[in-house]
This record gives C-alpha cells, sequence and structure tokens, in this order.
C-alpha cells in the first residue's frame, strides 16, 4: 500500500515542470538518472516530496515515503535490490519508516517546526544511510558507522521557495553517499556518536545518548500502519481546515457569496506557517490556509492539481481569500501532534456556523482500495495520466518475488517525454 501511494506521488511529480526541472538539475550535477543512482535518487525523492500528495506521519511530522521509497525504487532500478525476496525488501520499507519517524520523534520535530526546523530534513540523511545500509546488506556496525558519517551531512532549516525539495534530495544523496563511503572502507572514528545531529537532541527524550536502532523501531504501532494516507494537495497542516470548511458549506444552506468572515483557529506550532494572505507560488498555494479555502469552495477540482501552473488570481477568488482570518488557539495545542485539529467559524448574514475536527474523512482509511480510488481520483484532468500508468501503479508492487514491477514503475517515470505547459 505505501509503495503504491508513494509511487503515484513520484509518478505524478516527475511529470509536473517543477519535476522536469529537478530532473535537468539532476542531470546537471550527477548525469543521467538512468545511469546514475545519485541522480535517480535526488529526482525521485524531489519529484515524490513536491506533490504534497505523499503519505504523512502526525506524531513525528515527517513524510516517511518521500524519503523511502523513491530511495528504494532507485535502488532497485540499479540493481542493488537483485535477488532479494520481496518480503526483505518490504521490511526495508518498515524499518524505513520507523528510522525517519523515530529520529524525528526523538528530537521532538512536530514542536521544532515552528523554530524553522523541517524535521524530514533534519533526519533525511541518516535516515537514507540506514536504509542503504539495510539495503546493501551492512551488518550492526557498517549501519553505525554510515549514519555516524551521514550525521555529519545532515540539515534542518525549513526555507521558503521551491528550493526546499531541491535540499531534501540533495540530503538524501549524502545519506546515499555515506552508505557508499562504508562499502568502500570509507568512515568517521566515532563511537556511536551522531555528533552533529544530537546538537537537536539536547533537552530532549534522549539526552545526548547515542541513539541505536532499537530506539528507532520500538514505536507502536509501526509508523508505516500509522502514517496518513493525502487525498489532495495539500500542506497537512491545513488540510483539516479545509476539510473541515466543506463539512460547514455542505451542512447548511449558504451559498460562499453570503460569506462574511472566515476564522481559522489551529495550534500555535503552525498558525504563522499556514497564514498567507498573499500567495505568489505553487509551492505557497499549497500550504496557504487562505488560498485552500479558497480552492476548496469555489474550485475543488484545483485541490487535485499537483503540477499547479496556473493559480487562481482571480477578482472572486481573492475576495474569498482576503476574509480569511487565522489565529493561534492554546486549547488546540493539547492535542497536537497526535491529531493537527482545526476549529473553522463562517460568518453568514448575522449568522455564525463553527466546526471543530481533528480528523480527515478518509483520511485513516489505509488500504489498497483507497489507494487506487486515489490513483483514479489523481489520474484524471487536471494530471491526466493515462490508462496504461493507473493500471501499472495499481498493480504495482506485484506478488511475486521479481523486481519487474519495481521497474515498470521506473520506466513510467523515466520514459515519460515531458512537454513543457502539459502538466
Amino acid at each position: 500500500m505505501r509503495l503504491r501511494d508513494t509511487a503515484l506521488a513520484t509518478v505524478l511529480g516527475s511529470r509536473t515542470d517543477q519535476g522536469h526541472s529537478y530532473k535537468s538539475l539532476a542531470d546537471a550535477i550527477y548525469g543521467p538518472p538512468d545511469i546514475s543512482l545519485a541522480g535517480m535518487t535526488f529526482w525521485y525523492v524531489a519529484a515524490t516530496r513536491m506533490t504534497e500528495v505523499d503519505d504523512i506521519d502526525l506524531v513525528s511530522c515527517t513524510t516517511p515515503g518521500a524519503i523511502v521509497v523513491p530511495l528504494l525504487l532507485a535502488l532497485a532500478q540499479h540493481g542493488y535490490l537483485d535477488g532479494m525476496p520481496q518480503e526483505e525488501i518490504l521490511d526495508l520499507i518498515v524499518k524505513g519508516y520507523q528510522v525517519v519517524t523515530g529520529l524525528s520523534r526523538a528530537i521532538g520535530g512536530p514542536y521544532l517546526l515552528a523554530e524553522g526546523v523541517w524535521p524530514t530534513l533534519a533526519v533525511g540523511s541518516i535516515a537514507v544511510a540506514a536504509v542503504s545500509g539495510l539495503a546493501m546488506g551492512f551488518d550492526f556496525d557498517d549501519i553505525e558507522r554510515a549514519v555516524i558519517l551521514a550525521s555529519y551531512m545532515s540539515q534542518d532549516s525549513n526555507p521558503r521557495g521551491n528550493s526546499r525539495e531541491v535540499i531534501l534530495a540533495g540530503t538524501a544523496v549524502a545519506g546515499l553517499e555515506a552508505a557508499l563511503a562504508v562499502r568502500h572502507k570509507i568512515f568517521v572514528a566515532e563511537d556511536g556518536y551522531l555528533a552533529p545531529f544530537h546538537a537537536l537532541l539536547e533537552g530532549r527524550r534522549l539526552g545526548r545518548q547515542p541513539l541505536s536502532m532499537s530506539d528507532l523501531i520500538s514505536f507502536a504501532p509501526p509508523a508505516v500502519e500509522r502514517a496518513a494516507i493525502k487525498h489532495f494537495c495539500s500542506a497537512r497542516q491545513v488540510m483539516t481546515a479545509v476539510a473541515a470548511s466543506q463539512l460547514l458549506t455542505a451542512g447548511h444552506k449558504f451559498s460562499v457569496s453570503d460569506i462574511d468572515a472566515i476564522q481559522i483557529a489551529v495550534p500555535l506550532a503552525y498558525a504563522r506557517m499556514v497564514d498567507r494572505g498573499v500567495v505568489e507560488s505553487r509551492r505557497e498555494s499549497l500550504s496557504s490556509v487562505q488560498y485552500q479555502i479558497a480552492a476548496a469552495l469555489l474550485d475543488p477540482v484545483h485541490l487535485m492539481d499537483v503540477g499547479r501552473r496556473r493559480l487562481r488570481t482571480d477578482t472572486e477568488f481573492i475576495q474569498l481569500m482576503n476574509k480569511v482570518n487565522v489565529q493561534a488557539a492554546p486549547d488546540l495545542d493539547v492535542l497536537y501532534p497526535i491529531a493537527w485539529p482545526a476549529r473553522v467559524t463562517f460568518d453568514v448574514a448575522g449568522h455564525r456556523y463553527q466546526h471543530t475536527s481533528d480528523t480527515i474523512p478518509v483520511e485513516d482509511e489505509c488500504s489498497l482500495e483507497a489507494v487506487d480510488r486515489k490513483v483514479d481520483t489523481l489520474s484524471i484532468a487536471p494530471n491526466a495520466l493515462d490508462a496504461h500508468t493507473s493500471e501499472v501503479l495499481k498493480s504495482f508492487p506485484g506478488v511475486t518475488d521479481s523486481l519487474a514491477s519495481w521497474r515498470s514503475v521506473s520506466d513510467l517515470i523515466d520514459g515519460y517525454e515531458h512537454n513543457e505547459g502539459l502538466d
């Protein structure tokens, strides 16, 4: 299920203009992805994460699929998983999710978000080093060497603009580099201590004690079962408010034009992040509660548009955005990060309508059937995946030990002829 869901994101992202730019950048830095493992890993990670339809683990505030699955797709395409039984590959995914989410929980990732730390980025190089090492058959000592080396390449800032996926992809390549370095007997002389990374651990649950693999995989339920599926393109911090707004308009007899004001209350941890009354880029539109609510109420299909080449700037849309006000609500902080709640209030012709929600309909339905419905929804316009692409995705990863289905997904990505202007 996780493979299929994330593969959909990788395919969709790779076919956008931005995804094509990531491929061109990978070509320039590493050489063509079909002959460069680093180049393919870079491209796949960046293309996946930019979609904002990859899965997310709320309690760690990470997107583990965007790290683990693109890496394994690249490793499979370059022969590193040849001969590995499918159960072992699936176990790599389980361990990868646990490493990403466990590291973030160790540093208090959800609470660092408001301080400008991007948890997925902060743990990315170490997680990739660990998963790559496991895929390459490392023993525990070599995995430890790889993650220690990767910790020297870790970053944690959360930049604005469309460079953030490039930074994440570069961090993933750094983790891969660390694993390959250890494979070639190059490593840091340390004693089980993730030195630079531990700056984030000071005062946290683990203090300055060395991390162990058991620390990272002991959380229950397993993150691979816990992570939420996204059914439209959006930063997750915005999605509860969007869903609550849709429920309010569906449950009451008023039109969008009748709305006088919209109040959005969210936890302090991400109130500033989602309060974007002015949107100038695709990336900003995805994390703006004003933009996403206007899209949900006026143009729901726009929520499904992964590429978003053309943003809505018409008067009706902007006027609705301007009616949205965001505030931090201390009473909602107690639910975070187990849930990412929102309280939505509509003022309509002297009446007030309010809905508080800490869940999103269908988000927790983690099944192959739910993912296949997502494939169907996101395959139509404006993304317009062809029938063959949808069929390959729905049959991935297959039921045999063969890696043929893995390579079929990579072929969908690598063989696509991008036309500028057609996402």
